[in-house]
């Protein structure tokens, strides 16, 4: 309508007029707003999708919706408590338009995804404007385009391929729309029905009265099929729910998870020995490192460095503490363990005895000989040994 919003064009020969004066034809989607008061009052218009030439060109009936200054004015005065869009099909994201056109349009289509979302368009909407004065968002949609579509009936090649894409991105853009805080999408209902014919003229609301009559425009199949996609659109949006909610179960119990294992990992550390530390100066490893070359040092490991190690040596017996016997130095001989030494002469001590130096009951003076004596001693000492031996015969 005049200013993106009010009464739009559509139905037969119906046209919309977009902001810039510009004609809209090719009416395809409509989108009525109704905005429920704090006071119970009711504020209701609808708006019409701008068609220009190309589906990247046109002017989704959201866009007239974001932009209407009436919905804007009375919720930023506090006025608004509730606002339902009512959709003929849900907001797209990524996932408008047909494949068609020339085959450069197709090459272009086939590799990059459709620049529309007014999935986004409405969550920043939400909460840039709603959100501040805490005015939920409810999307109630009429049809689902592209997300329900099979691969199999997609065609084949560059088609599929597209169509594909669209309808992944379009599931995406529900499950992020219904995942937002104070925004939510549900099919709609009988009362959501009875709503929406009463704003139709008052012919269409005499034949709704009689639906499911023979001779009605609302007749028995026409009922039953309103009723059937209706339940199909619902089991869908709540099976996007349980992916969403798995997903979000899924998530939750692996950060669980990872948080008990380092936990474990923590406890584990406090627990275990200290591992060992680089070999230090005057430690086993660092002294069997340096009696290795060094290009070996990188090769061997700790284990063979330790194994390299000096052992401590075993406790030594009786016999190898008792003290080594006596050797008399000038001539080779060992002494007897009672006698001693003169530390002036190198001599026998108790030779001094034959000096006289003993006393009377046999025990040696501790006093060393006077030197003169000593020499004496020396002469009688060497006189006392065994003759030498003959030389050898000639």
């Amino acid at each position: 309508g005049e200013g993106g919003s009010g009464e739009g064009g559509g139905g037969e020969g119906g046209i919309a007029t977009a902001p810039d004066g510009d004609i809209c034809g090719k009416v395809q989607v409509v989108a009525v707003v109704r905005l429920l008061g704090h006071d119970g009052s009711e504020w209701i218009c609808r708006y019409a999708n701008c068609f220009r030439g190309s589906s990247e060109a046109n002017v989704h009936a959201e866009s007239f919706v974001i932009a209407d200054e009436t919905i804007l004015s009375a919720v930023r005065a506090g006025e608004v408590a509730e606002l339902t869009l009512y959709l003929s099909y849900q907001p797209c994201h990524h996932s408008g338009g047909r494949f068609g056109g020339g085959e450069a349009r197709q090459r272009r289509r086939a590799h990059r995804q459709h620049p529309t979302s007014c999935t986004e368009a409405l969550i920043a909407y939400h909460e840039r404007e709603l959100a501040p004065y805490k005015v939920p968002l409810s999307v109630v949609v009429a049809d689902l385009y592209k997300v329900m579509w099979t691969e199999e009936l997609m065609g084949e090649g560059q088609v599929r391929d597209a169509y594909a894409a669209d309808a992944s991105a379009g599931r995406e853009g529900i499950r992020r729309l219904m995942s937002q805080p104070g925004m939510s999408m549900r099919a709609t209902g009988e009362e959501d029905w009875a709503f929406l014919i009463g704003l139709c003229d008052q012919s269409v609301q005499e034949e709704y009265e009689r639906r499911g009559e023979a001779g009605s425009a609302f007749g028995p199949t026409h009922v039953a099929l309103r009723a059937k996609l209706d339940a199909v659109i619902a089991d869908f949006l709540a099976a996007q729910h349980a992916e969403m909610a798995a997903a979000a179960e899924a998530a939750e119990a692996a950060e669980e998870a990872e948080e008990a294992e380092a936990v474990e990992a923590a406890e584990a550390a406090e627990t275990a020995p200290a591992p060992a530390g680089p070999a230090t100066e005057g430690s086993a490893e660092a002294a069997a490192a340096q009696r290795l070359p060094d290009n070996k040092k990188k090769v061997y490991g700790r284990d063979f460095l330790l194994s390299c190690a000096p052992q401590p040596a075993a406790a030594p017996s009786e016999e190898e503490c008792a003290p080594p016997a006596a050797v008399d130095e000038t001539t080779n001989l060992p002494l007897s363990p009672e006698v001693s030494r003169d530390e002036t002469t190198n001599l026998e001590a108790d030779a001094a005895a034959l000096n006289g130096a003993s006393g009377p009951d046999g025990t040696v003076s501790p006093e060393p000989a006077p030197r003169d004596s000593a020499e004496q001693l020396a002469d009688a000492r060497l006189d006392s040994l065994p003759p030498p031996l003959p030389p050898p015969l000639p």
